[in-house]
């Protein structure tokens, strides 16, 4: 950058209904880099997480005001304007290449009217919406845990509004880092065999926690683990009361068992006192504070389900995929079974999860597969209750 001009190598991309500019991945690549090391930053690998983003802010109506706070490359507050009807939008980074390429994005677009592109910190960015007119829908998406961000960014969301946030640090959130997920997101917790949705709910109670302190309620209504990243939407709500009452109503503790499987959720502010496997009488993990309420809300997955399928030109196939699956399981409790872990533990074959699912329905309980496990399910059912299915179904082989 010299004399106030920029310069900078950018290729226009597709996506959507929308034209951008970021830098050239195939040129990066063929220098041994990662797209991480991009300039002005694009994951395509990331599709279906804005796909979503614009089904969930269709929900919001005609004219809805957005931010991305963390815009890189400025395509999902494209596309929220493009697609999904928004009104007033705000694209911000404070990567000056990033804010060049998102301008050259709004104009090629032809969305200057309604896109407004900022050049700030993340958090201060959310402050200023926050002090000047909140918005109906703000994304935080950033590198590693979205933690340092959560204050400011449930501040700057309307009542009634959605805060939608992405932690790409995986490995903390799922627990192969248990000192730094409690440094990170003030939880205990551990690898277990439900670890990705495990790591949805921790991140749900630490945001509902953080929300809580500007008596604020922020309820999840959306919640999917995919590829390297976890993802919640939450509706944001005010009232000192309503605050309370979701953490005491829908924070609480999961109890596990490394050596049989056996878990248990149980509310209340305080963690439960030393406890012993019921079935095995092994000691249990103790894991929390999570969310153990409806990480879905079935009217905002409907009507997003809906207008994703009107719009299958503009939504990926992996994006369909996920949506489907969330529909499946809501209702459900908490925590799926991974299937493949069972049967080692058990010493018996691996067995298909449709089988498995429709098994467990013909024995009268609720069951489905889980989005985030490909080897999972999800049900109503005890531990001891699909034990049971995976030994018929291993006596039916012989």
């Amino acid at each position: 950058m010299s004399k106030g001009r920029i310069s900078i190598s950018l290729v226009e991309y597709e996506e959507g209904s929308v034209r951008f500019y970021a830098t050239d991945l195939r040129e990066l690549e063929s220098r041994g880099l990662a797209y991480t090391k991009a300039e002005v930053f694009y994951n395509p690998y990331m599709r279906s997480n804005r796909d979503i983003a614009v089904a969930v802010a269709s929900t919001l109506g005609e004219g809805f005001s957005a931010a991305d706070v963390m815009a890189a490359s400025g395509v999902r507050v494209l596309r929220l304007a493009s697609e999904a009807g928004g009104g007033r939008l705000i694209a911000n980074d404070k990567n000056p290449l990033a804010v060049y390429a998102i301008r050259k994005g709004v104009r090629a677009n032809e969305l200057s009217d309604r896109v407004r592109v900022w050049m700030m910190d993340a958090n201060e960015a959310s402050l200023k919406i926050r002090d000047f007119g909140r918005v109906d829908y703000l994304d935080v998406d950033p590198f590693g845990s979205p933690a340092p961000y959560v204050w400011a960014a449930v501040q700057a969301v309307k009542r009634g509004g959605v805060l939608a946030v992405t932690a790409t640090d995986t490995p903390v959130l799922y627990g192969v880092y248990p000192a730094k997920l409690y440094r990170a997101y003030l939880a205990w917790g551990e690898k277990t065999e439900f670890h990705k949705e495990m790591g949805l709910r921790l991140l749900a109670a630490f945001v509902l926690r953080v929300a809580a302190m500007y008596d604020l309620v922020a309820t999840p209504v959306l919640s999917h683990a995919t590829r390297h990243y976890a993802r919640v939407y939450f509706s944001i709500d005010r009232g000192a009361l309503r605050a309370l009452r979701a953490l005491e109503e829908g924070v609480g503790w999961i109890l596990y068992c490394q050596r049989c499987g056996w878990r248990e959720t149980e509310s209340g502010r305080q963690p439960p006192g030393e406890e012993t496997c019921p079935l095995c009488s092994h000691n249990v993990s103790l894991i929390g504070p999570a969310w153990l309420g409806e990480l879905q809300s079935k009217d905002l997955l409907s009507r997003a389900v809906s207008w994703a399928e009107r719009r299958r030109h503009w939504i990926s196939e992996e994006a369909m995929s996920i949506l489907r699956a969330l529909a499946s399981e809501v209702g459900l409790p908490p925590l799926y079974y991974d299937l493949d872990a069972m049967a080692s533990r058990m010493k018996l074959p691996s067995v298909s999860p449709r089988v498995v699912v429709e098994e467990l329905e013909s024995r009268g309980f609720r069951a489905s597969l889980s989005h985030c496990e490909k080897k999972a399910v999800k049900t109503d059912a005890k531990l001891e209750d699909v034990m049971d299915v995976l030994r018929d179904l291993a006596r039916g082989r012989e």
